[in-house]
């Protein structure tokens, strides 16, 4: 069968019109901040509708797993908060704001929060043909301003050269931008990183990495693998910002918290392979990273805990990034793979996902692709095709441009197919590709060699 993806199915709500005025109506807001205020409102309400629907009809798990995840979501999402603190320091310009929060719940949920306003981003300045890393930090009045962050160097000369390399960075990020927009068919200024502000990244949009957090953990739980903490859209009253706020990871061994990963366990996963005793979940972690193209997942994304022998997928924003075709006619990510996951997996061949995971995913696609067929030939109830309206919805909350929604759409459902043909990533064709590196593999086997 053809392979669809529509994107007229159950449209994702915008918020109504009176509550999409309100920033300006109390504040006085105009130009781009109203329009960053409503669109942060209508992401709440569209994640919010999302959700209500989701946990309706999920079918993974036990009841009681499915009964507590959907507690999480309550308590994460609207639970008052108990305390808060924050993780690092909230100044370095290589540091997103992370803050660590107890949520009202029964029992409370601890969790790690990152705001929009936190992401930084390159700021391009055209007549001195500089950029500057700039991050949005609440004055004392209570609003959001733009703020430079301290690059932490005196001399200003060199302080130059360095937003000097970051401008060149910024018309890399140009050129990427018209390559995406042509692979989508749009026009270069719906293109992520077309304008003056630019990410980190040439294939996200700089300040989304909570909604990409949010829909990598609904991924994670609509193919049932389990490998990301649960992940909520939570903005602020005034719709000034919109944080993801993922629940910390629960160790079996509360005097043994989970871990990120370290050198020791990378080199017991590339000696051990299936035969490790966290094989499974850290198996599922590469298949996902597949599935979301995860540009982020180095060891300290990873978290083990050595009681209940698990890994566990965390700091998801760097994932689900955008496609380019350069004028030569060549097509390929914006930005390659990074998964230590899936790295490993070079170096066994005979590593497959686990049986339970495998018919998972299939039914899964079973359930999408039986419903395009149907639609095809007769009309369908509203209660009917759940899987693909949830997928539409999803990849619509992530991509506001229908035309990107609709061809990331389908290409996710043709890395599922992929994925459960090979029953593993395609991690040699992407390394034959020059789309996946192997440096921290590569890096853990000489160490260990010259041990």
């Amino acid at each position: 069968m053809k392979e669809q993806f529509p994107t007229t199915e159950q449209p994702v709500e915008k918020a109504p019109a009176d509550e999409q005025k309100k920033p300006s109506q109390e504040g006085g807001l105009v130009g781009d901040e109203q329009k960053r205020r409503e669109r942060i409102a209508g992401l709440q309400r569209s994640a919010t509708l999302f959700d209500e629907q989701f946990v309706r009809t999920q079918t993974h798990g036990s009841p009681e797993r499915r009964l507590q995840t959907q507690k999480t979501i309550e308590s994460l999402s609207h639970g008052s908060l108990l305390e808060s603190g924050a993780i690092g320091d909230e100044d370095k310009a290589s540091q997103n704001v992370v803050r660590r929060n107890t949520y009202e719940g029964d029992p409370p949920r601890i969790a790690y929060v990152k705001p929009q306003s936190g992401e930084s981003w390159f700021d391009y300045d055209a007549q001195n043909d500089t950029a500057r890393v700039i991050r949005l930090r609440r004055g004392e009045a209570g609003t959001l301003e733009e703020e430079e962050v301290d690059l932490g160097i005196a001399d200003e000369r060199q302080k130059t050269i360095l937003q000097r390399a970051l401008s060149r960075k910024v018309k890399e990020a140009h050129a990427v931008a018209e390559d995406i927009a042509r692979y989508y068919d749009i026009e270069p200024s719906e293109a992520p990183n077309s304008g003056d502000k630019v990410g980190k990244l040439f294939g996200l949009e700089a300040g989304d990495a909570p909604v990409r957090e949010f829909a990598v953990s609904r991924i994670d739980m609509m193919v049932g693998f389990d490998t990301v903490p649960v992940t909520v859209l939570r903005e602020e009253p005034d719709h000034s910002d919109i944080s993801s706020v993922q629940e910390a990871v629960k160790s079996a061994n509360p005097e043994k918290p989970a871990r990120p990963m370290n050198l020791k366990d990378l080199q017991s996963l590339i000696d051990q392979g299936p035969e490790h005793p966290g094989a499974q979940s850290f198996m599922r972690i590469a298949s996902l990273d597949y599935l979301v193209k995860s540009l982020d997942r180095h060891t300290n994304n990873v978290l083990y805990d050595e009681e209940a022998q698990q890994f566990h997928a965390i700091d998801n924003g760097g994932s689900l990034g955008l496609n380019r075709r350069t004028e030569d006619g060549a097509s390929k990510p914006a930005d390659n793979y990074h998964s230590v996951p899936m790295e490993v997996l070079s170096r066994h061949p005979e590593w497959q996902l686990d049986e339970e995971a495998m018919t998972q995913l299939t039914e899964l696609k079973d359930a999408v692709y039986a419903y395009l067929q149907k639609r095809e030939i007769q009309s369908t109830g509203s209660d009917e095709g759940q899987e693909m309206k949830q997928i539409t919805n999803l990849f619509r909350i992530l991509y506001p441009n229908p035309k990107i929604a609709k061809v990331e759409g389908a290409q996710f459902l043709a890395r599922i197919d992929r994925l459960i043909k090979d029953g593993r990533p395609p991690v040699d064709e992407l390394i034959s590709a020059n789309q996946l590196q192997t440096k921290t593999v590569d890096k853990a086997v000489k160490a260990q060699q010259a041990a």
